[in-house]
């Protein structure tokens, strides 16, 4: 039955409960894209140690000079 169809005030509680529900998968896909991101700078911060690691490894078994 649609909103339309319906009682006023079973549509106004079917409304009603459509919208708690969207607020509700809002704040877990925010809490999601959330984790995500804080996974993504997690990964990036640990790229960039290991890629400083290799340069500074290179320097010191190739040379300055040659690694580059």
């Amino acid at each position: 039955m649609n909103l339309d169809q319906m009682p006023d005030s079973q549509a106004l509680y079917a409304y009603s409960t459509m919208l708690y529900d969207s607020r509700l998968e809002r704040d877990s896909l925010r809490r999601e894209l959330n984790i995500v991101i804080q996974q993504y700078l997690e990964m990036t911060t640990e790229r960039n140690y290991w890629k400083r690691q290799a340069e500074l490894l290179s320097y010191t078994f190739i040379g300055k000079d040659e690694a580059q």
